[in-house]
């Protein structure tokens, strides 16, 4: 046994492998039965709820209607689980409207839903809001918005735009602050438009650029202006990549998501000790148009909470982030969100989408995650990998045909001596012969080989937790069908009716109510309980 009360590895008894799966003792010493403010739900194992409460990142990986809401993501976003505040990309806006009642947690909660889905509130969000005169790390800050807004796609031919585009946008912006004070994305839109249609509003912002004291804007205005006299593709493909950067928000509905006046600042988050539920409702159908301005919204939030550590620790629960494209941010996050109190908890259908994410992210992403959900796996690449991660076993069998031609062996021995023959080696012969009878063989096996991950029960699941030293053969059961989370969430949208709950109880499962009327005044000041009203399940009304 080790200092943490773990055996080490026996090689001369687990000869091809000591893959297995936890115990209960096992997961008891790691504490995964132990729930607190900041733990996530991770399953079930033998009836018991398993909890993770580490700082490091998670990643979850199931197939397409497997059951990730309902089974996973459900238990984490509504009230009494975890009390971080949470930053939750939701596609469809279908976590939103079953999670809304935070009271419990005191959870104040912010919504950018540009398109108004489901009914529930749109805060209008400055995702530049931290990029403002009096901001000493400007300079740096502006380099962070560009390098997160141009992402370098990979590709050879595209390297030098997309790199002297991130010039360009950089000096635009550093210049802006200057001259128009804070930032916010449709006044940068807009001198990107500016720069490309050149017009009068262009010649006067170059004369700022050329004015200013900064010897890069000064370069860059110079270079821009050379290229007017004297065109060239490669300044065509320069702001060719500016325009495509920008090109979302010519889609008016995001547009106004975006822009003054702002009802809500993201700088909130990060104030005091209030924790929030922060949901950022794209249609899934835009997720990968819109998501420049998603990443600029978790860019913010980012630098806001590696500048106050004493704030309440936040989850980023990403799901569809492959759908966002290249992000180096979510990468990042990974490696070092633990140390700024980050964790980023990323789901993705396969194994396979984390390449979208960057350069190496199927590698750098699941080493760096503490915690490693699967299940409903339905393709054979993340299912090989799975199966390698969770090792490989010796197995011990009793090999019937070897131990009969033993024992037939052993007999012949023993008819040898009853003859007379030679009886020492004779009964050497049948001691050996009668030991190999009942020896067991051994052979390597895959604790679970690819075609068993495809096919696991639709109620299991696969969980890897730091701490605990194997994998945890866990269960999963739908959120709705469990009476500890009975009153804590809403009807989903896509589930009708929407003015009825079903609920586990006792004697079974039961529907209630969904009761609206006016907020009490206690409650007036939070900013999802702006419209005046709340709603909550009959029979478990929130106490306040």
């Amino acid at each position: 046994m080790d200092a943490y009360g773990y055996e080490d590895f026996n090689n001369a008894r687990d000869r091809f492998g000591s893959a297995g799966f936890a115990n209960t003792a096992m997961i008891e010493r790691a504490d995964g039965f132990t729930q607190t403010p900041g733990a996530l739900f991770t399953g079930f194992f033998k009836g018991r709820p398993l909890w993770y409460d580490g700082a490091g990142g998670c990643i979850l990986v199931a197939g397409a209607r497997g059951g990730k809401l309902r089974d996973w993501l459900a238990y984490n976003v509504c009230p009494g689980i975890c009390r971080h505040t949470q930053v939750i990309l939701d596609p469809k806006c279908e976590i939103a409207p079953i999670s809304q009642n935070q009271i419990e947690d005191c959870k104040h909660t912010l919504h950018w839903n540009p398109a108004r889905l489901n009914g529930m509130p749109s805060h209008t969000l400055n995702p530049l809001e931290h990029l403002t005169p009096d901001n000493p790390l400007i300079e740096s800050d502006i380099q962070r918005f560009v390098d997160n807004t141009i992402v370098q796609s990979g590709a050879a031919n595209s390297s030098y735009f997309e790199l002297r585009a991130r010039e360009y946008l950089f000096a635009v912006c550093r210049i802006a602050v200057d001259v128009y004070g804070p930032l916010n994305l449709p006044l940068v839109k807009r001198i990107v438009g500016w720069l490309i249609s050149e017009n009068e509003e262009w010649y006067a912002f170059a004369r700022h650029m050329r004015s200013s004291g900064n010897e890069d804007a000064k370069t860059i205005e110079a270079e821009i202006f050379s290229a007017r006299e004297n065109p060239t593709n490669g300044f065509q493909g320069i702001l060719g990549e500016l325009s495509k950067a920008f090109a979302c928000l010519s889609d008016p509905v995001l547009l106004r998501s975006v822009s003054p006046p702002f009802t809500a600042k993201l700088s909130d988050v990060t104030k005091g000790q209030q924790a929030y539920n922060i949901y950022l409702c794209p249609p899934i159908e835009f997720l990968s148009q819109w998501s420049m301005v998603i990443k600029a919204i978790l860019l913010t939030l980012r630098t806001y909470k590696s500048r106050a550590p004493s704030a309440p620790r936040q989850t980023w629960l990403l799901d569809e982030c492959a759908l966002l494209g290249k992000f180096p941010l979510l990468t990042e996050a990974f490696t070092v969100g633990a140390g700024i109190g980050i964790r980023p908890v990323a789901i993705f259908q396969s194994a396979k989408q984390m390449r979208a994410v960057g350069q190496d992210a199927e590698h750098i992403i699941p080493s760096s995650a503490a915690l490693q959900v699967h299940f409903a796996v339905r393709d054979i690449t993340s299912a090989q990998n799975l199966s390698q991660q969770l090792g490989v076993q010796t197995l011990e069998y009793d090999d019937s045909q070897r131990q009969a031609q033993a024992r037939q062996a052993g007999k012949r021995a023993l008819q040898a001596i009853l003859r007379g023959g030679d009886f020492l080696g004779s009964a050497l012969e049948y001691r050996h012969q009668r030991r190999v009878s009942r020896m067991r063989s051994k052979q390597q096996r895959h604790l679970r080989a690819p075609d068993e991950i495809l096919h696991t029960p639709p109620g299991k699941m696969y969980v890897q937790m730091d701490g605990v030293p194997r994998p945890i053969y866990a269960d999963r059961v739908p959120y709705y069908a469990q009476p500890m989370m009975a009153g804590r969430y809403l009807p989903n949208p896509y589930h009708p009716p929407s003015d009825l709950v079903q609920i586990a109880t006792p004697n079974g499962p039961e529907w209630r109510r969904v009761i609206t009327e006016p907020v009490p005044s206690k409650l007036a000041h939070y900013p999802q309980y702006a419209a005046g009203i709340w709603s909550y399940v009959e029979g478990y009304r929130p106490q306040i």
